[in-house]
């Protein structure tokens, strides 16, 4: 059985960003809960501000793990960014994400990399943006390692960010670099604007791929517009997935609405998928 989770955000965000559940930890914790969520994703700035173990207690008590922190306000809110020119810049954005891993730590958390790498101003410092985000990963690699934490690279559009954007692209990217702690984190939204294969580009990177989120090609819930997903589910039963499948959608009609409709679907897909590879299996062995 797959496992699935709701993105939350307690920071302020704008009503359409993807971020599912908003306001107090307790209040969103508990709708997850409430509707039926195995685990809940944050999407949050400042770690070093929050009370990890306010967070632990009501993992605990509700029985919902955390699965990821998403990173990018630290980007979008404060400029912190892994690639930029700005050697301060760069050292403060690696600082913060220290921050992140100490806070994962303490709740059981994974941490994605996606907005945080920013933008690649023009051409000429393409190579220039990879070298830095490269370096800044070994460091960051050296000390999630040391804290046991996995650090996840995400695909992301290019409406986000200019490079790294294809499922090849990220995934050969974390391949050449090769860190201990550093994997693969997909995006149905990115997959459906930047890639032609989804299915073949999930097959060729099962082996450091494991992290995913479920968002459709409007950025609402699983089952509002045209992303295949019982082909995407049916995929990640075939080749053994066991991470996380995490709804980051916007929280349309209403959060409430959203969540359950996202989850009602991605359930009754998996029940689908299930279904066709019983088949394909009888099928095989008559």
């Amino acid at each position: 059985m797959l496992k699935y989770a709701v993105q939350l955000s307690t920071d302020e965000v704008s009503e359409r960003h993807p971020v599912v559940l908003r306001g107090t930890i307790d209040d969103c914790m508990e709708r997850a809960s409430k509707f039926g969520y195995d685990g809940v994703e944050l999407f949050m700035h400042s770690p070093e501000k929050k009370d990890a173990n306010h967070y632990k207690e009501l993992s605990k008590k509700l029985n919902l793990p955390f699965t990821c922190i998403c990173t990018g306000m630290e980007y979008g809110k404060f400029g912190l960014c892994l690639t930029s020119e700005d050697t301060e810049n760069r050292k403060a954005a690696i600082e913060k994400l220290k921050h992140h891993i100490d806070f994962g730590k303490e709740i059981g958390s994974m941490i994605c990399i996606g907005t945080m790498r920013g933008q690649i101003p023009d051409s000429a410092h393409r190579q220039d943006c990879y070298k830095r985000l490269h370096e800044a990963l070994i460091e960051l690699n050296e000390y999630a390692e040391k804290m046991d934490v996995q650090l996840l690279v995400e695909d992301n559009p290019q409406y986000v960010s200019n490079f790294l954007n294809t499922i090849e692209e990220v995934g050969e990217f974390v391949r050449k670099i090769n860190l201990s702690n550093v994997a693969l984190h997909l995006d149905t939204h990115c997959m459906a604007m930047e890639d032609r294969d989804i299915i073949g580009g999930i097959v060729k990177y099962k082996d450091i791929f494991k992290y995913i989120h479920y968002s459709d090609s409007n950025r609402g819930y699983p089952g509002s517009c045209k992303v295949d997903f019982k082909a995407i589910t049916k995929t990640l039963l075939e080749i053994g997935y066991d991470g996380w499948i995490t709804s980051e959608c916007q929280p349309y009609p209403s959060e409430e609405e959203c969540a359950v409709r996202g989850l009602k679907y991605m359930k009754t897909v998996e029940e689908a998928a299930k279904l066709e590879l019983m088949q394909l299996k009888d099928s095989l062995y008559k």
